[in-house]
């Protein structure tokens, strides 16, 4: 997320009051964008998760030994990729803006 001055900037480029760093409103619009981008992942997951742990259900009630497998067998990996995708990506050690790569986007 946007620390209070970043924010401050960003209202300010918004408004019109700060035309002197235009590279760094773009950086922070991007900001935006991957914040939206990771919180929307998160719901497909958990919308996942769901029907994984339906379909667990489904094969402990009629007692198919393949559904009950699978189901459990996914339940695991996608709360690990669904934590993935909502966690704020990591600071740089060097102090960058721009955090590095992480499954494909920054």
């Amino acid at each position: 997320m946007l620390s209070m001055d970043e924010q401050r900037i960003l209202r300010e480029i918004e408004h019109g009051l700060r035309h002197d760093d235009p590279w760094f409103g773009w950086h922070l619009t991007m900001v935006r964008i991957r914040d939206l981008r990771h919180r929307r992942s998160a719901r497909v997951c958990l919308v996942m998760e769901l029907a994984f742990v339906a379909l667990t259900v489904a094969g402990a009630v009629c007692g198919l030994p393949a559904l009950l497998i699978l189901g459990a067998g996914f339940g695991v990996l996608v709360p690990m990729v669904a934590l993935v995708c909502w966690l704020p990506p990591p600071d740089t050690p060097d102090g960058s803006p721009l955090p590095p790569l992480t499954f494909g986007c920054w």
